[in-house]
């Protein structure tokens, strides 16, 4: 059982938490590089650091959809799915994901911006692709203790709803419908 689910969000075991993260290195490490990003990003104009940034992203997604490849081939074909598997998948998808935004992304600033690429259907198929890699993620047997625990489809299905509730208010209003056909 992990600290977080130990904790059962009391004040002493909050506290606690926060003691051992002040006392890790991977918290401090962290911190450090993402100071260094700011330190960075107050020197360097916008367009190079995005652009530099952007690109080390894309080549550094290609090596993880490479180093996970064999994996993600077994798991496509594994019957029945075993422990893990799935979160490969899941990491593979959203990664592709990643990739796929990230080639659009350079390419629509490439081009100064089409319009088409702002409408395009690919966007939302993008997006779609991390969605199920999302998903994949969070229902993975395996992922915790062998098992995908009830309040991971819980968050799940709390999501979705929270999603499409927003979805739907931000649509209606976009498209000058009522919320209730006022």
């Amino acid at each position: 059982m992990s600290m977080i689910t130990r904790l059962r969000f009391s004040a002493a075991g909050a506290a606690r938490y926060v003691g051992r993260l002040a006392r890790s290195p991977t918290f401090w490490q962290g911190a450090g590089v993402i100071a260094g990003f700011w330190a960075l990003a107050a020197i360097v104009d916008f367009l190079p650091l995005y652009a530099m940034t952007r690109v080390i992203l894309l080549v550094v997604s290609v090596g993880v959809l490479l180093a996970y490849l064999p994996g993600f081939l077994e798991a496509m074909v594994a019957r029945p799915i075993r422990d893990g598997e799935q979160l490969v998948l899941g990491i593979w998808v959203a990664w592709a994901g990643d990739i796929m935004l990230g080639v659009w992304a350079i390419t629509q600033r490439w081009l100064d911006r089409p319009e088409w690429m702002l409408t395009s259907d690919f966007v939302t198929f993008i997006v779609f692709v991390k969605l199920l890699g999302a998903t994949l993620h969070l229902t993975s047997p395996g992922s915790v203790e062998g098992r995908v625990p009830r309040g991971n489809w819980v968050l799940l299905a709390i999501a979705f709803s929270l999603g499409a509730l927003v979805a739907g208010v931000l649509l209606a209003t976009s498209m000058g419908v009522g919320l209730f056909g006022t």
